[in-house]
């Protein structure tokens, strides 16, 4: 689960002071795009949208098109009040252009204010796999320095089943935060009752709680689903795609790996959508990237969605499919001892055991390597789970390095520890052509 991190692309500071920012057209763009023309209105003003729709319509798909493509552009743009989050998700997810193109997002605008502290439910964009929230936090003093903790959910009195991700609050001292918090929820929301309560505690001197609920109003889109069944053997490994399901937030595959294999797969590093042009759509980089448990034998991927459009054409890719042999999928581990049992020959990775519940690993990277994290969990002398405490990491352009601190709490040793990503790759790769009709 990925914190989502605002990209400030300070490389281009000393180009961004000679760019003129057109303020009010962003903000005039900004405004068209979150919120729609209030019902029952006046015929003037119902006239005066009508006869301007064209023009702001054509702003906004140069003013979102322009994020996306142009670094410089964003980075203007995000120092617009309220427009960093905008410019975090269209930058990373083309999906999220189409949303506020289709005006999907719903304002909200609920303001709440406890110990001197206002939040501000800003708006929603909910679907059946999850919801983004919106909100901003103000306060008459320094804020920056405040952390956000028990998010929740909640319908019909009980918190929705989902993962809940979030990007950190400013490092430079504010008075005003604007964030947003990831919701996604792997079995589906049903909006048959629309009233939701949002939970939060702000990690203040008074650990003030906010609860707020919200209604919302506007329909939910249909997920479209697409029955695969497909089953592929590759590099002498078998799984099934089994399904793949768009809905405005996200597209979700859902693949089956069969328990025969020789190899333990570990993760697919390339997921994506393309349609008859060549135009892509590929992994989710706001939120939860999958569910499920790839040694458990079924595995879900978010990548990113292309529900708004209607391609004649469209292909599901599958490739960079991370494996090692099983038997040398994991290490061993004597926490009591500080000592390192088992390393596979195979592992080209640094290896330490820290303070009787940590392990240390460092592993050297080529400059496309996406991996974030090389070890998961793993199991006891006994086969109870065994979880982490915390994780930490840093990289360079030569290297990665973690600091996995593991609940030893009535764990027996040794451990096994398993490995989660590694660059070895099976020989292969999948299409499937989807059904669109």
């Amino acid at each position: 689960m990925e914190n989502v991190v605002v990209e400030h692309y300070e490389r281009y500071a000393e180009t961004l002071d000679g760019i003129i920012v057109p303020t009010e057209q962003l903000a005039a763009a900004r405004l068209a795009g979150l919120q729609r023309a209030k019902r029952e209105r006046t015929r003037t003003k119902q006239l005066f949208w009508i006869r301007n729709a064209s023009i702001i319509m054509g702003i906004l798909i140069i003013f979102f098109t322009s994020i996306r493509i142009s670094p410089v552009f964003a980075s203007t743009v995000a120092k617009i009040p309220g427009m960093d989050r905008l410019v975090d998700l269209i930058t990373w997810d083309k999906g999220i252009e189409d949303i506020f193109d289709k005006q999907y997002y719903e304002p909200l605008n609920i303001k709440v204010t406890n110990n001197d502290l206002t939040l501000t439910l800003d708006g929603i964009i909910a679907d059946e796999t999850g919801m983004i929230v919106f909100y901003t936090l103000e306060a008459p003093y320094d804020i920056s320095r405040l952390d956000t903790r028990g998010i929740n959910i909640l319908q019909n009195g009980e918190a929705i089943q989902a993962g809940y991700s979030y990007s950190g609050f400013s490092s430079e001292p504010t008075n005003i935060i604007e964030d947003k918090i990831v919701i996604d929820a792997p079995d589906g929301i049903s909006y048959a009752n629309a009233n939701f309560i949002l939970e939060l505690e702000i990690r203040d001197e008074y650990h003030t709680e906010f609860s707020i609920p919200f209604t919302l109003q506007q329909p939910i889109a249909v997920t479209k689903q697409y029955e695969l069944n497909k089953e592929f053997t590759i590099d002498g490994q078998r799984l099934t795609v089994q399904s793949l399901s768009i809905s405005p937030l996200r597209a979700q595959v859902k693949i089956a790996i069969d328990e025969n294999n020789t190899m333990q797969l570990l993760q697919i590093k390339n997921i994506k959508l393309v349609d008859e042009h060549g135009e892509e759509w590929g992994g989710i980089r706001n939120g939860i990237s999958g569910w499920g448990n790839i040694r458990e034998g079924e595995v879900g991927y978010n990548i990113q969605s292309n529900f708004f459009r209607e391609p004649e054409q469209l292909t599901l890719h599958l490739g960079s499919i991370e494996a090692l042999p099983k038997g040398q999928d994991y290490i061993e581990v004597d926490f009591e001892r500080n000592k390192l049992l088992y390393v596979p020959e195979q592992l080209d990775v640094e290896l330490e055991i820290m303070n009787h519940r940590s392990l240390r690993s460092k592993i050297v990277v080529d400059e496309d390597s996406t991996i974030s994290t090389t070890f998961s969990g793993g199991i006891d002398a006994e086969g109870k789970p065994l979880y982490f405490n915390s994780s930490n990491s840093h990289s360079t352009d030569d290297y990665i390095e973690s600091v996995d601190n593991y609940n030893l709490s009535e764990i027996v040793n040794p451990v096994r520890i398993y490995v989660n990503s590694y660059p070895s790759y099976l020989n292969g790769s999948i299409e499937i052509a989807i059904p669109l009709q």
